[in-house]
């Protein structure tokens, strides 16, 4: 039984965080700036057709920036510090590596290899 309630909370905090919070923060992020804008626009536009076009500018927007981070911002950096702070996925990482250089994959070598200097000197600076 405690085993079940705990499931339970844990797919009720799964689908709270990461479904439903997103819908309602979307939401009420929208109509925070339709009231903002409410003198300018408010008398023009309906609050749906307001909510249709600022969700397809907003999501536009959002999406460029949430590429921009994943492929020049932050994440790439946070990618390194979250593996380096893995053992098991250190551990699995520099397998792999080995495993690929005891097969002569020398592509797959080549594209792990940036990764695999950053680990090795993380792991040499830490270990003096």
């Amino acid at each position: 039984m405690k085993n079940r309630i705990r499931r339970y909370f844990t797919y009720f905090r799964r689908g709270h965080g990461q479904y439903y919070v997103f819908v309602i923060a979307i939401w009420n992020f929208i109509s925070i700036q339709y009231v903002a804008f409410n003198t300018v626009i408010g008398q023009f536009l309906p609050f749906y057709i307001f909510a249709i076009v600022f969700t397809i500018l907003y999501g536009a927007l959002a999406t460029k920036s949430g590429k921009f981070d994943y492929e020049k911002g932050t994440y790439p950096t946070e990618s390194v510090i979250a593996l380096l702070n893995n053992p098991v996925g250190v551990s699995r990482f520099i397998a792999e590596y080995e495993f690929y250089k005891f097969i002569g994959a020398e592509k797959s070598m080549e594209a792990l290899q940036p990764w695999y200097d950053k680990i090795m000197n993380h792991l040499e600076r830490n270990n003096q």
